[in-house]
């Protein structure tokens, strides 16, 4: 969004670039390597492991992946960088100001990743949202969008981000990342939590993070919490869109309310001892970045489940080589929508308009 007729923009020099369709494209290739990587590197560990139906699966779902990366390939928009130096700054400050935030609320103030995200989240989401159409600046409207990514860094462990200089970089890289993918992927969810994912993992490469790293097998899953890690899922995705898009409160808000109030509902002593498995919280929190989808990708919430199930087929398989990264769960529910829309594709692949395919596709139900 950096706009070469404006002499204050960032891109003053690369307006005449632009009409190259490569470059234009690039940022879309460029988004699509952290997806890559995460899937890539769940289903190679699968395998060191000797897990070959977990494997299998993930080739399925990867394969769909591929399907869903044309849908979002034929909706970039090549000409419209718009930020200038003075918004560009501020947003790249609201992502490193969020990691911060969140990184303080996790571990300074012990409220662990799922409050603390939510709360960084649903603060500046709400008083956005109160304030409506007193904010005239479309860009500053994206203000809370580019703090609740930058809380996404700051649920990094601190294994993995272990100083809060390391938090700051990881949060400034993440804002780069920002301004650079801010024209692609449009309406995914879990695009922010892919953004702030590809900024934890910069840092990580840089601090030499993976020096030793072994794969190791995480603790097998019954089916019984399988099936309550499912279901927590497809109902944390689910209830996200419903509120975003049905109830119109917002992504931002959507999700991150929805994560504090699961946060803080798992810290009550009466829940933890009902003896849920604990993927279940991360899991519900992870499916609420997937419903944070627009209506023009995911067309209604019985399509809405389909990515809360693909998300938990990836929860359950995710790779230890990214363990503790902030983001991860955004970079799952960000697969798990493409990966939906994949499945689309595939059980609708008629070309056809927008409204009427999308009625098709939800079962008469358009998008609103």
């Amino acid at each position: 969004m950096l706009n070469s007729h404006n002499p204050s923009s960032l891109a003053g020099s690369l307006g005449r670039r632009r009409q190259n369709t490569l470059f234009g494209r690039l940022p879309f290739y460029l988004f699509a390597v952290p997806l890559t990587a995460f899937l890539l590197a769940a289903l190679l560990e699968r395998l060191l492991l000797g897990h070959v139906d977990d494997a299998l699966v993930l080739g399925v779902l990867g394969a769909l992946a591929l399907n869903g990366l044309a849908f979002f390939a034929g909706r970039i928009k090549v000409h419209t960088f718009t930020y200038t130096l003075p918004q560009a700054a501020r947003l790249v400050a609201a992502v490193a100001g969020g990691a911060l935030a969140a990184r303080l609320l996790r571990v300074e103030a012990g409220l662990g990743p799922l409050v603390a995200a939510g709360v960084v989240g649903v603060l500046p989401g709400a008083l956005w949202l109160l304030a409506g159409s007193r904010i005239a600046d479309p860009k500053l409207k994206e203000l809370p969008a580019a703090i609740y990514c930058g809380a996404f860094v700051g649920m990094s462990a601190p294994t993995v981000l272990a100083t809060l200089p390391a938090v700051l970089l990881a949060g400034t890289l993440a804002g780069g990342v920002y301004l650079l993918m801010a024209n692609v992927f449009g309406g995914a969810g879990g695009k922010l939590g892919t953004m702030a994912f590809s900024g934890v993992a910069l840092t990580a490469l840089l601090g030499g993070h993976w020096a030793g790293f072994a794969p190791a097998a995480a603790p097998a899953l019954d089916p019984a919490a399988r099936a309550s890690i499912f279901a927590a899922s497809m109902l944390g995705a689910v209830l996200t869109y419903v509120v975003s898009v049905r109830l119109k409160a917002g992504a931002v808000v959507g999700s991150a309310g929805l994560s504090l109030l699961c946060g803080l509902l798992f810290r009550a002593p009466a829940v933890a001892a009902l003896g849920l498995a604990a993927g279940v919280p991360v899991a519900f929190v992870g499916a609420t970045f997937a419903g944070m989808a627009a209506a023009d990708v995911i067309p209604h919430e019985r399509v809405m489940v389909f990515a809360g199930l693909f998300f938990g087929l990836i929860f359950t398989s995710t790779s230890q080589f990214f363990g503790g990264f902030g983001g991860g769960l955004g970079t799952t529910a960000c697969l798990s929508v493409v990966m939906t829309i994949g499945l689309m594709r595939l059980l609708d692949p008629r070309p056809a308009p927008r409204r009427r395919r999308t009625q098709r596709l939800a079962g008469g139900y358009a998008s609103k």
